[in-house]
């Protein structure tokens, strides 16, 4: 934990020099580097079904899933070994109108999220922001169709959950992308 805690103040100087702000790109390159400095010893986690990988950090066990978390949307979930943080992958229905990344922080923002905004991860549009009542940090690739896949990691009021947020969020590949990065490993 000391490690990720370590990253999240690298990562935080990072922010305030102004290297990943609103709307800017973020890449796992950016970042990888980084995450081998600091020693993290992840791995990636691909799965094909719901077309994502990331770079999960050690200390992160994946949960086992329920009937009730499928029938809730939850694809998968992971949690730290002292069970203080959690990171959930869901397939989610947007709100009414919501077809692309613009309109999906509109609603976001009528329904009072004043922090949504896009961020661009390794070259495809995503939408942050933090739910305060379920203290959580989101980030949501949205499709067309008005649907899109969530990335939730809470509780948001954790010490450094943003920062941690933040690098899992930057390792956000395709599947296909996930499988490559790994090979060249």
């Amino acid at each position: 934990m000391k490690k990720i805690v370590a990253l999240m103040m690298a990562l935080c100087m990072m922010v305030c020099c102004g290297i990943a702000a609103a709307d800017a790109e973020v890449n796992w390159e950016d970042f990888a580097g980084l995450a081998e400095q600091l020693e993290l010893n992840g791995e990636w986690v691909a799965n094909e079904e719901w077309n994502a990988g990331f770079y999960l950090p050690a200390g992160f066990v994946e949960g086992e899933m329920t009937d009730e978390y499928a029938e809730q949307g939850v694809l998968s979930y992971f949690y730290s070994e002292d069970g203080t943080v959690q990171f959930v992958i869901m397939s989610i229905d947007l709100p009414e109108g919501a077809t692309d990344a613009a309109s999906f922080v509109d609603a976001l923002h009528v329904l009072g999220y004043e922090d949504a905004e896009v961020v661009i991860v390794n070259g495809y549009e995503m939408v942050t922001y933090t739910n305060t009542d379920a203290d959580q940090l989101t980030a949501i690739s949205v499709y067309d169709d008005g649907t899109g896949m969530a990335f939730a990691f809470s509780p948001a009021s954790a010490e450094g959950m943003d920062m941690l947020a933040s690098i899992m969020m930057a390792s956000l590949l395709t599947y296909d992308e996930a499988v490559a990065v790994v090979a060249q490993q």
